[in-house]
């Protein structure tokens, strides 16, 4: 918290120009049109991700009691990371039962190392993205939100808790796409592998849960999309896989020259890459651990393990693949997989 205080603090004004662009003047625009003009929503153009939970629920509630979007925007920079610190200690709790009160705030540290950023290598722009409220922060938050719920039920199956999930899934997913490819594959491909092993039903059940839960998702926002009461806008590319090799080039060319400044930025990208290798070895230990026992099982460390892989390559990947990495800002798409990946390698250090 104090170093989220500290990035505002030495950000100089045209660092806070960043909460004046088109992405981050959305939601502000969005509060006084609808709420303070008491205009409808119908004819506005809406982002192609509509970021209904949590950015427009939070965002929302901080402008109405603040009645500043300036003041709304950086208190919403601090909520986010509650939300985020709040969940991954949720997730740890039960992926690391044995964690001591240390442990997790050492890991809870490691989220820290992106503000740093901002006053080390005197870059506000990278960690703004985990500041903004309009850069896909708020899937990430849905994603551990979800995964939390996903690794109660595999504790402890429940109808209820099987059913909030579903309900989950269909509007996490409507809210962002992102969502389909950081939690719906990961989650279809370790249940596909469940599918092996000894609970075959809660497989099947947890499969079909998340096919039905993404397929509805995206019914709904093809409806919303495809209706005439607002415009939804269109990705400035969408599978265009001709541009793959630029997009690659470009994301290469930026995270080498992250690494080559020998900053805080290198840094995080340098343990971004042990974490991802980490979860390869472990993955693969996982996996033919798995087939070889008898009983056929997975705890919830296992899933943990699996997860952060799959999660990583698809959210990673997925920006080089459509073809529409087209910037340096395009990092937003997937800076969740470098958080997430610090906060997956502390995870790892011993007790």
């Amino acid at each position: 918290m104090v170093l989220i205080a500290l990035c505002f603090a030495t950000a100089d004004s045209e660092d806070m120009r960043l909460f004046f662009n088109s992405d981050t003047l959305y939601l502000p625009s969005l509060y006084k049109d609808l709420i303070l003009d008491g205009a409808s929503l119908e004819g506005w153009f809406i982002n192609p991700a509509p970021n209904l939970l949590p950015d427009v629920l939070v965002y929302f509630t901080l402008n109405w009691i603040t009645g500043d979007f300036v003041l709304a925007s950086i208190l919403f920079s601090f909520i986010q990371y509650v939300l985020i610190a709040l969940l991954i200690q949720r997730v740890l709790r039960l992926v690391l039962p044995q964690a001591d009160d240390f442990r997790m705030a050492l890991i809870q540290f490691s989220i820290s190392l992106i503000y740093v950023v901002s006053i080390s290598d005197d870059d506000f722009g990278f960690s703004f993205q985990l500041l903004s409220n309009a850069y896909h922060t708020g899937v990430f938050i849905n994603i551990l939100l979800a995964l939390w719920l996903f690794l109660k039920e595999l504790k402890k199956p429940s109808m209820a808790r099987k059913i909030l999930l579903l309900i989950c899934m269909v509007v996490f997913g409507f809210s962002d796409k992102i969502f389909w490819i950081g939690f719906s594959f990961p989650i279809i491909m370790i249940s596909l592998l469940m599918l092996f092993g000894k609970n075959k039903k809660e497989a099947i059940v947890l499969l079909l849960l998340t096919v039905v839960a993404t397929s509805g998702s995206a019914y709904l926002l093809s409806v919303f999309e495809n209706g005439s009461y607002v415009t939804v806008e269109k990705p400035f590319r969408y599978l265009d896989f001709d541009n793959i090799g630029n997009s690659w080039a470009i994301l290469y060319n930026q995270l080498s020259t992250y690494v080559l400044e020998l900053g805080v930025k290198g840094l995080i990208i340098v343990l971004s890459f042990v974490a991802v290798v980490m979860s390869l070895i472990k993955t693969y230990r996982i996996v033919i651990r798995f087939f070889k026992n008898t009983e056929r099982t997975l705890g919830l460390d296992d899933v943990f393990h699996l997860f952060f892989m799959l999660f990583s390559a698809a959210v990673f990947w997925a920006p080089i693949i459509n073809g529409n990495y087209g910037g340096w800002d395009t990092i937003r798409y997937n800076f969740a997989v470098f958080v997430f990946a610090l906060i997956y390698l502390f995870a790892q250090l011993p007790e």
